[in-house]
């Protein structure tokens, strides 16, 4: 506090030492967001100069046009009418530049107006690896956030373009709240192609002098089934490079993948308040179609019992966590597919190995058991209070829907109960 007091004594400005480091970032991006106005409008001036100078250049066209005129009215009205325009001339005068001083600041061309009109004055902001999501417990998540707020000020400004590269899914949901007005414009890049996968790994590999294993049959089948994700790759080649093959490399990757997704449906936490908006058995649920089939329409998906609420909020969550992506046309969500092409082999491990597939179906029957257990018991409720009724056969009919629902919900609750203590057998 002391120090901040000298140095304003003798510059005469804050050193901002005292300041938290929330503080200095907002500092920074207004002092940033004030320069990249100035920039947008460099060729304000020259633009509203120019066109008041076109506008005086053509009012004076119109005022000689008018002195034109009337001298020629003048001249064809003899000397009598010289006299009576004397007084006409001097009272209109006023008016007249009146107006035309009114009428020229009227049309003066505002700053937001410029900047509408021309785009391409605005500079371009591009804020690259932008990972608010995945980055978000961090000591300075708070950046992200500030980020956020501050590009949309600058859209909503309409000073400056701004545009974000992020491989974190989830970061899109902050930009779509700090900026809720304004549809976002989303591209996504697809990876490599085999071929372009292919030439990446077999360069590396050569240039650190691997020329042999770089032509092995070996190298270009793992390679093939390990898709164009370039993080993947990199992992692949250092793998190899560290001595691995192919083979193990591609190997240790799938097992690697496994940890992480059973770390990540562990920390789902059935739901808990702060937790993803997602489930583990509902996770679990997506894992098993698609290590079964690859892609899943949200029409399947959307007819299973735990998606029956917000399947929406559910898959988008899993998006978002990077488990699974989600395939839209005009916004809504058609197809359902692993996040990257390494996880298809990892979602079939995790379905293959017995601890895993064990542990992950257990909580997954166990919230099925749940939640039509749950629906029985309201059915159940729905027909003791049809019990005082003296003429119980004019709900017969609602009486049989009752009936037939408990018994489907109860043959469902038994199969579940009987797989689940087989589970439990085989542990």
């Amino acid at each position: 506090m002391f120090t901040d007091l000298a140095v304003q004594g003798l510059t005469g400005q804050k050193s901002g030492l005292s300041e938290t480091k929330e503080t200095q970032v907002k500092s920074m991006l207004a002092f940033a967001a004030d320069t990249m106005r100035d920039i947008a409008l460099r060729g304000y001036s020259a633009t509203v100069s120019s066109e008041a100078r076109g506008r005086r250049d053509k009012e004076g066209e119109v005022e000689g046009e008018s002195r034109s005129n009337s001298n020629s009215k003048g001249d064809a009205g003899g000397p009598n009418s010289i006299t009576s325009l004397t007084p006409r001339t001097s009272t209109s005068t006023p008016r007249t530049s009146t107006s035309t001083s009114t009428s020229t600041s009227a049309r003066v061309l505002k700053e937001e107006d410029y900047l509408r009109q021309n785009p391409g004055a605005k500079p371009v902001v591009v804020i690259d690896r932008f990972q608010a999501a995945r980055n978000g417990r961090e000591q300075y998540a708070f950046v992200y956030k500030q980020l956020a707020q501050w590009a949309a000020s600058l859209v909503a400004l309409d000073i400056a373009h701004v545009i974000f590269i992020t491989d974190d899914v989830g970061s899109v949901q902050m930009l779509a709240s700090a900026l809720p007005g304004v549809p976002l414009k989303r591209t996504v890049l697809s990876d490599a192609s085999a071929a372009a996968a292919q030439s990446y790994v077999v360069g590396k590999l050569v240039q650190t002098g691997k020329r042999d294993l770089a032509q092995a049959p070996e190298l270009r089948r793992y390679t093939a089934q390990l898709g164009g994700r370039m993080l993947d790759l990199q992992m692949f080649v250092r793998r190899i490079q560290s001595g691995d093959t192919p083979r193990a490399a591609y190997d240790g990757l799938v097992r690697q993948s496994v940890e992480q997704l059973t770390q990540q449906l562990m920390r789902a936490g059935g739901g808990a308040t702060g937790g993803p908006a997602f489930t583990q058995p509902q996770a679990w649920c997506v894992i098993q179609q698609l290590a079964a089939q690859g892609q899943v329409s949200f029409t399947e998906i959307q007819k299973h019992p735990l998606f029956k609420v917000d399947p929406y909020r559910a898959l988008q969550a899993l998006e978002s966590a990077e488990i699974v992506a989600l395939q839209r046309d005009r916004g809504v969500i058609r197809n359902v597919r692993a996040a990257k092409p390494l996880y298809s082999a990892a979602f079939a491990q995790m379905v293959n190995n017995k601890a895993v597939y064990n542990s992950m179906q257990s909580d997954y029957l166990k919230a099925l058991i749940a939640q039509i257990s749950a629906k029985v018991a309201g059915l159940e409720d729905e027909v003791a209070r049809y019990r005082g009724v003296d003429n119980s056969r004019i709900f017969r009919v609602r009486l049989d829907y009752l009936a037939h629902k408990i018994a489907t919900f109860t043959a469902m609750i038994s199969g579940w109960e009987s797989e689940l203590a087989g589970l439990r057998d085989s542990k």
